[in-house]
C-alpha cells in the first residue's frame, strides 16, 4: 500500500534572505539533482528545499517547475 501526502491549504509564501534580489523558475530536466542546482546556482542545497516546500527533492520529475535564487 502506497501512501501520499497532500498537502489540504495552500503553501505559504517563503521568505527569502534580503540578500537575494530574485527567483528564477526553472523547469527540471533529466539529471538534476537539488545538489547539481545548487552548485551550478552557486546557493546551498537547504535553500531550495526552503524555497519548495511543495517538491520532494528525492522525486524530481523531468518538467516540474522549481524556484531558484539569483543574484
Amino acid at each position: 500500500m502506497l501512501a501520499v501526502n497532500v498537502p489540504t491549504n495552500p503553501v505559504p509564501p517563503v521568505e527569502l534572505p534580503k540578500t537575494q534580489k530574485k527567483i528564477e523558475i526553472y523547469e527540471i530536466q533529466s539529471g538534476d539533482t537539488f545538489a547539481k542546482l545548487a552548485r551550478r546556482y552557486n546557493v546551498k542545497p537547504e535553500e531550495l528545499v526552503k524555497l519548495n516546500p511543495d517538491v520532494n527533492p528525492t522525486k524530481l520529475q523531468i518538467g516540474q517547475e522549481i524556484r531558484i535564487p539569483v543574484q
